[in-house]
């Protein structure tokens, strides 16, 4: 995107767009993180309000998005990274992440969903060719997906062959960022209605399988010692505050 607001595409730009991601992500985790973590601390101490950490997150969001809209970024990028950043507190208020999700998964995501799917050409699809591209599109996402994944389980974390498959199963869903991506790229015409169509139908098959998946590979897992001794503290826990 923002090589595109430049109007013309050299390495040198090209180099400078992808410094300038990296550069703002840095920021980001570091003094970003870090002035969260004093804003959420100073919060807790000083003030009483009970939506104070929803606040202060929105404002986060917002500043985020604005800076990455300041350098020539999409907004949403910023607003991405925020959530990273507050992920990594732990001394947040879990009961302000439910808060902030029931307002998203209930009002602002089934909007923006809606939204995306009236911009779909299901027509488009009718050509065999496009047809096709979406067959193809969709295997190697899925591959390339739960192979990536696998890999990085099994080789590199030391995991076990069904749990790392589970990872790849799980992971393949593709539904929020690639649908905003893909919104975002036809604002700009940068894919056309018929390849954002493809992207759309991409996402939701992929989204649709992942719980098929999960449970083939789920039921062929072994549950390590310590993962069944977090089950019974949780299944006790629970027991109690029923009681």
């Amino acid at each position: 995107m923002g090589l595109i607001q430049l109007g013309v595409i050299t390495l040198s730009l090209a180099a400078f767009a992808i410094i300038k991601v990296l550069l703002f992500v840095l920021i980001s985790f570091y003094l970003g993180r870090f002035l969260a973590k004093i804003s959420v601390q100073f919060l807790q101490d000083r003030v009483t309000s009970r939506y104070k950490t929803i606040t202060l997150i929105f404002v986060f969001i917002f500043f985020f998005s604005a800076f990455a809209q300041a350098i020539q970024l999409e907004a949403v990028f910023g607003a991405f990274l925020t959530g990273i950043v507050f992920s990594q507190i732990p001394s947040l208020p879990k009961i302000a992440l439910t808060r902030i999700e029931s307002i998203t998964f209930g009002v602002f995501a089934p909007i923006f969903f809606a939204s995306a799917g009236l911009k779909v050409d299901i027509k488009a699809l009718l050509n065999i060719d496009l047809a096709l591209l979406t067959l193809v599109l969709i295997i190697v996402a899925t591959l390339s997906k739960i192979i990536g994944a696998y890999i990085g389980a099994r080789f590199l974390a030391g995991i076990d062959h069904w749990t790392s498959l589970s990872f790849g199963a799980g992971l393949n869903a593709r539904d929020a960022i690639q649908i905003i991506i893909a919104t975002i790229g036809l604002s700009f015409n940068v894919i056309t209605p018929e390849i954002f169509s493809i992207i759309i139908l991409m996402a939701v098959v992929t989204s649709l399988m992942s719980p098929v998946l999960l449970k083939f590979t789920v039921a062929r897992v072994t549950p390590q010692e310590s993962e069944i001794k977090r089950l019974q503290k949780e299944e006790i826990t629970k027991n109690l505050l029923l009681n």
